[in-house]
């Protein structure tokens, strides 16, 4: 009886875990393994391999005011692409500015991985587009 669920529940895991992947996505050493999660999730549905390699994300500070604590930050990140294995090489740049002001250090990080989706969100759109 114990082997049978057993069997069972190996078979189920094996079958939930199967993601039909159509074309195939290469990544150099720049990638967090969250990118890699986020552009293979993007990019699953459609039948082109990619190539992504030089992604930097950069954030810059603006408008600190005398005493310090009131701040813009402008995040600016960079990725480069080869499409189904062509010669050319597609050059994306994405920026975004958020103005939330916090303090905790907590918040600051959840803020910063939120703004890294929303310019991933941006290259993949780029990708899909041009693919």
């Amino acid at each position: 009886m114990f082997i049978r669920n057993f069997i069972f529940l190996i078979i189920l895991s094996g079958c939930s875990s199967f993601q039909k992947i159509k074309g195939t996505v290469d990544f150099d050493g720049t990638f967090t393994n969250s990118d890699k999660f986020h552009f293979k999730k993007c990019l699953s549905e459609i039948d082109v391999d990619f190539k992504l390699y030089d992604l930097s994300v950069a954030g810059f500070a603006e408008n600190i005011t005398s005493e310090g604590l009131e701040f813009n930050t402008k995040v600016n990140a960079k990725l480069s692409a080869e499409i189904d294995g062509s010669e050319e090489v597609l050059y994306m740049e994405s920026s975004k500015v958020n103005t939330t002001n916090y303090i905790s250090s907590n918040m600051a990080e959840e803020e910063n991985k939120r703004l890294r989706e929303l310019l991933l969100d941006d290259f993949c759109a780029i990708l899909l587009k041009n693919a």
